[in-house]
């Protein structure tokens, strides 16, 4: 590929591409972009490398220019485009005679209801997505779209329900309600606000861990009383409590509980009060 190929600005055109922390194929994998998620380009290497800032998260890293799509010199990432998220596990996308596999929380750029473009071609889309249009997200909803990770095997860095880390699927599961989080728990930390009492804690708040050095290390989300939806070798529903999460398989306390954040005006908590109170 020659550098006049390489745009300024790309898109993920396939269902998820790594991106590595070296322009090394045995490096370690810090993410990975899922189909229509933007990228611009800060240096190329060779045909076979290029750096790049992950728009939709920040992360920095190395890519291979052959799994991105570059988009014409008109593009202008400043630009808000409407787009869905596909709720679906996974789901085809058809364009004349092919398709694409469509992982759950994708991007669907222009998405209509039916059908999404990426480049100015038209691909016709028969899974649901959600649409940047309301506010606040039903429990029942958001609950279904939990349970649609639960299983997904433990992979550090991956992001896609066939891999990932505790942080990749938080930040996927508030994607699909177009809530944007950071990669990274360290960081997710700093949103929302705090809750002073465990016994508050309420469906789609984010609870954070500790190592035995203080740093936050694994992030989970609230799934209802006393439970907890995370990462431990796969997604799975733990028990939480002021200490932390106690593993029903292991019999013991695996992670340390440092503080429960709430992302406001996120879920409609008078419908959740008045399932509770049912």
């Amino acid at each position: 590929m020659k550098r006049r190929d390489i745009g300024k600005y790309g898109i993920c055109s396939l269902s998820a591409i790594p991106v590595r922390m070296k322009p090394d194929r045995s490096s370690t994998l810090l993410t990975q972009i899922l189909f229509g998620e933007y990228v611009e380009v800060l240096s190329v290497k060779n045909k076979h490398w290029i750096k790049v800032i992950c728009l939709y998260d920040q992360v920095v890293g190395w890519v291979d220019p052959k799994q991105i799509l570059f988009l014409s010199t008109d593009f202008d990432p400043a630009v808000s485009i409407d787009y869905g998220v596909s709720l679906e596990v996974v789901q085809p996308a058809y364009h004349k005679d092919y398709s694409i596999p469509i992982p759950i929380a994708s991007s669907l750029p222009y998405f209509d209801g039916i059908s999404f473009y990426l480049d100015k071609k038209k691909f016709s889309f028969s899974g649901q997505a959600i649409r940047q249009t309301d506010d606040l997200v039903h429990p029942d909803l958001f609950i279904k779209v939990l349970r649609r990770f639960l299983t997904a095997p433990e992979s550090a860095g991956g992001r896609t329900v066939f891999g990932l880390d505790s942080s990749a699927m938080v930040q996927l599961i508030f994607k699909i309600f177009h809530i944007a989080l950071p990669r990274l728990a360290q960081h997710q930390i700093e949103f929302g606000r705090a809750i002073s009492f465990h016994h508050e804690m309420a469906l789609g708040d984010l609870a954070f861990f500790e190592n035995k050095q203080g740093l936050i290390n694994h992030v989970g989300i609230v799934y209802g009383p006393k439970k907890i939806i995370h990462i431990h070798g796969h997604a799975r529903i733990d028990k939480l409590d002021q200490n932390g999460i106690f593993n029903i398989d292991e019999r013991r306390y695996t992670h340390k509980l440092r503080i429960i954040q709430r992302m406001d005006h996120f879920i409609d908590f008078d419908i959740l009060g008045a399932l509770h109170d049912s």
